[in-house]
Parts: structure tokens; C-alpha cells; sequence
């Protein structure tokens, strides 16, 4: 008769991996929910005929298809299988939306279709899900050069967060109004795409748990971008005070901003969560 013996470090392992599992389960209904909406409106996304868009996108969306074949290797996916996947996500949204794709729109896919790898649609509710992004922050996201909207929002974005900043930190306040161009495209890079350049792909899902919680309201979102924001702007407030000029203090943040560690991404999560309740409560 075979006897399996679990060691304490077996089990530790054998646990590890049912949370594991489990906690993506629970996310990846969690950002489907949020993003996509009820029941309904994921059954009409999981309906769709992806190859019919995929070919619609290729007959008449000429530019936005090389474009997208620019970007899918610049997405951080090695694999063969789950770049192919990634271009018909991302083939099927040009169909679908005369908003087109814009650069960017790829890293977020392939977020998002990591995170729904484990449904029986994963290509499907990545798609729902990328709709989601796209209508949280459509007022954000430049068509083009001349575009001046976008900006005019960020404008108004900086404005709001000056306040939170002032708040903690009073004497940041001045520091940062000194590189106020610099920090507008700081926050329109960043908030148009959720983030997305600006945490790694492993601590960027940390930071989309708190802004896509199903328990939130979706016009709260913004304001919850602003917070993380802020909070990684009051986390590194050294570099801003340090750096040679604006320029260059913003290109140290972004970078430090890309190294975060799980505990440091924590920290700025509290940080966020403490100016969300100064705002909400």
C-alpha cells in the first residue's frame, strides 16, 4: 500500500496553490464585474463572432492593424499562442469601436487577458473588459497631437489632487507646482491607460484591485487613479525636490515607479486609501 507523507513544506505548497487559485477566480470575476457589468452585458460579449471582427478589422482598419502588429512585441508576452490571442483582443476592438486604437491599448489587453485566462472565454471577457478601461478613461486619452480635451481634463485632474497633496504635505505643494507641464503629462500618460506604464505588470494588478473594486461606484474610479497618483508622487517626493531639473525628476519617478516592490505598492495603496477617505468620508 503506497503511504503519501505531507511534509510541512508539502502542505505549506498544497495551500499556497488553492489560494492562489482561487484568489484569481475571485479577481477575474471582480474586474469582469466592474468593468464589464452584469450578467447580460458579459453573455452579449461572450456571443460575439471574434474571427467575423477580426476579419473586418483586417479588410478596414489597414493602419490600426500595423500598428497593432508594432506593438503586440512590446507587450511583454513571449509566447506565440498568447500574442495571437492578444491581436484578435485588440483586432476585435477596432471592429467594434470607431474609436480606433491608440498606443498603450496593448499593455492594458495583455493585462487584462492575463487576468482572464482562466474563464472558458478568455479572449471574450478580455475584450468586455478592455471596453470597461477605455470608457473610464475615453475623456483622457489624446486622438491627437492637436487634441487639446485631453489635457484641458488633466488640467483639472492636477487641480483636484493639489488639494489631497496639500493636505499631508504642505511644502510639496510649491515643489510640484514648479514642474506643473511636466506633472500634467505625468498624470495623462499614467491615468490614460490605468497606470499601465507606469507600475510592472505584477504590482500594476495590486493597484487595478483597489480601482476596480465591484463594491465602487464607476465615477469614483478617476478619483481613485488620482489618489494612487498622488500617493506615489508623496511616496518618491525626494526626487522631485532633488533632481537636476523637472525633466528630469519625472524620468527618475517613472522609473523608480516601474521597480516597486509588493510592500512599497502597499504602502502607496494605503496612502490612497487615506486620501480617498479624507475626500468620501
Amino acid at each position: 500500500m503506497l503511504v503519501v507523507r505531507y511534509t510541512p513544506k508539502k502542505l505549506c505548497v498544497y495551500f499556497c496553490g488553492i489560494f492562489c487559485n482561487l484568489w484569481c477566480m475571485f479577481r477575474r470575476r471582480c474586474w469582469l464585474a466592474f468593468l464589464a457589468g452584469d450578467e447580460e452585458n458579459v453573455k452579449e460579449a461572450r456571443d460575439l463572432n471574434m474571427g467575423e471582427l477580426v476579419r473586418i478589422a483586417l479588410e478596414k482598419n489597414s493602419a490600426a492593424v500595423a500598428q497593432i502588429d508594432l506593438d503586440i512585441p512590446r507587450s511583454g508576452e513571449s509566447c506565440p499562442e498568447k500574442r495571437q490571442r492578444l491581436r484578435r483582443v485588440l483586432l476585435a476592438w477596432c471592429a467594434l469601436n470607431g474609436f480606433g486604437y491608440v498606443q498603450g491599448m496593448n499593455l492594458v489587453a495583455a493585462v487584462l487577458l492575463k487576468n482572464m485566462s482562466g474563464s472558458s472565454t478568455p479572449e471574450h471577457d478580455a475584450l468586455a473588459c478592455l471596453s470597461g478601461v477605455m470608457v473610464l478613461n475615453g475623456g483622457l486619452v489624446p486622438l491627437h497631437a492637436e487634441d487639446r480635451e485631453p489635457i484641458q481634463c488633466v488640467s483639472i485632474v492636477v487641480s483636484k489632487m493639489w488639494l489631497q497633496i496639500s493636505l499631508l504635505e504642505p511644502k510639496l505643494e510649491t515643489v510640484l507646482f514648479e514642474v506643473l507641464d511636466f506633472f500634467e503629462i505625468a498624470c495623462l500618460r499614467c491615468m490614460s491607460v490605468c497606470f499601465v506604464n507606469f507600475f510592472s505588470s505584477e504590482t500594476l494588478e495590486t493597484v487595478w484591485d483597489y480601482i476596480f473594486d465591484e463594491q465602487r461606484k464607476i465615477a469614483k474610479t478617476s478619483d481613485k487613479c488620482r489618489h494612487v497618483l498622488a500617493a506615489a508622487v508623496l511616496y518618491h517626493k525626494k526626487l522631485w525636490v532633488h533632481g537636476k531639473d523637472a525633466r528630469q525628476s519625472y524620468a527618475i519617478f517613472e522609473a523608480v515607479c516601474k521597480l516597486l516592490t509588493d510592500r512599497q505598492v502597499g504602502e502607496i495603496l494605503d496612502l490612497a486609501k487615506h486620501l480617498e477617505r479624507l475626500e468620501f468620508n
